[in-house]
């Protein structure tokens, strides 16, 4: 059992970083791994914790566990960690290699870690599994997308992290054009790009569950639910609610759909970010990534839920404490995250950040306009959150839609339509 005393994080990025800063801050002994290159987005924030962490204490390896140097495996196993931490997408294939070197109990079944970090061989595997699955194919070529026939269709990279190099195609003109430019790039996480999976568009109600496994028990902390509407004709992200245990349709057949899914998928530790949708007769996993939910989501968890989170949780484990969760944690006050849009080209006139932050009752807000910016309607359901979010509370359901609805109008008074 770890007493958090030689705890590794592995990319402790985004929302990773909570688990270096809480530890160190409790008096914990914490290493940092670092697998290079370090994607854009994600340097300033490894730079806070290099700052916290101190550099002694923070090693970088190459992000591909099979190109590590027999001196990185060593000096893993010389560490003598009792905890591995996934703390972004970009570092769980390297946790989990980690706790395969230092012989960890629990950790993930090493025999299918491609399943866990391929979107292709995880539904490959569910199907395996007679388990409900998104019907997928494997793209290496461009040549592989001449056989395609219905549309519209879902193409991503293999190991794309959230919503990077995700594109909804409506015809073969459109999809060879995206596959040929794809094929050979290099993602966010800086992955070059060689095999890209086109699955089905799946109908229903879109949700997220975050959670962590807890007594070797994949447990939910938070659910989410998407809704989503049209711009321009394409289908938009509006808005991510979090939901209390009866407001999740069937709550007990999804819990039990996500146990069998990430056992399947040999999970035994850690956190994980599930996406399922629900298509009226059963539930159907899209993908699931075995760390935190990142832009800082377990904080706000943390707001709602008086404290808990998928993070806590998880620490918790690492610190050898005994962890109780009996459904999920009572929702204090209501939150959502609101997506915003324009619904016509337009110019940033005035500064977001000052009318929506100071609304009372946003909890957080990123905006990533500036006054002068010209900017569109999304064109794909993976632009919705190109201009920014906000995180709004309130007591009940009722009382979100109607702040949601002013938040909106806070957002569309600081543009102008173009000329």
């Amino acid at each position: 059992m770890n007493d958090g005393h030689r705890t590794l994080v592995v990319d402790p990025t985004s929302s990773g970083k909570l688990f270096a800063e809480r530890l160190i801050a409790h008096g914990y002994d914490v290493d940092v791994l670092f697998t290079t290159p370090i994607p854009e987005p994600f340097v300033a924030g490894a730079k806070e914790v290099r700052e916290v962490v101190g550099d002694a204490r923070c090693r970088f390896v190459d992000m591909r566990p099979g190109d590590w140097t027999d001196s990185d495996c060593e000096a893993v196993i010389r560490g003598a960690w009792g905890y591995v931490v996934a703390g972004a997408e970009s570092g769980i294939a390297a946790a989990d290699h980690a706790r395969e070197l230092l012989g960890l109990h629990p950790r993930n079944d090493f025999s299918v870690r491609q399943a866990r970090y391929d979107k292709f061989a995880a539904q490959k595997t569910l199907e395996s599994r007679g388990l409900s699955h998104v019907k997928s194919r494997l793209v290496v070529s461009p040549n592989d997308v001449q056989t395609v026939e219905e549309y519209p269709v879902i193409v991503k990279p293999v190991d794309s992290a959230g919503t990077d190099g995700v594109c909804l195609v409506n015809g073969h003109a459109e999809l060879s054009e995206y596959v040929t430019a794809a094929l050979g790039s290099t993602n966010a996480m800086c992955r070059d790009i060689s095999s890209l999976v086109i699955q089905e568009v799946v109908q229903g109600d879109e949700y997220v569950v975050d959670g962590a496994v807890v007594n070797g028990i994949p447990t939910a902390i938070s659910v989410g639910v998407y809704r989503k509407t049209w711009s321009q004709g394409f289908p938009v992200y509006k808005s991510l609610t979090w939901l209390t245990e009866h407001e999740v349709p069937r709550y007990g057949e999804l819990i039990e759909y996500l146990r069998e899914c990430l056992g399947a998928l040999g999970v035994r530790v850690g956190c994980f970010h599930f996406e399922a949708f629900d298509r009226g007769s059963e539930w159907t996993m899209m993908e699931v990534g075995l760390r935190p939910h990142g832009g800082g989501h377990p904080l706000y968890t943390e707001t709602l839920t008086g404290g808990i989170s998928q993070v806590s949780v998880e620490l918790a484990t690492c610190l050898g404490g005994e962890v109780a969760i009996d459904g999920l944690p009572r929702l204090g006050i209501r939150g959502r995250v609101v997506f915003f849009a324009v619904d016509q080209q337009s110019t940033v006139i005035s500064d977001p950040r000052e009318r929506i932050g100071s609304a009372p009752y946003v909890l957080e807000s990123h905006i990533a306009v500036s006054p002068g910016d010209a900017v569109t309607p999304p064109k794909s359901l993976f632009d919705t959150f190109a201009l920014g979010f906000a995180v709004i509370t309130g007591d009940t359901w009722d009382e979100l839609e109607t702040r949601e609805v002013n938040v909106r109008a806070l957002f569309a008074g600081c543009f102008s339509a173009a000329v």
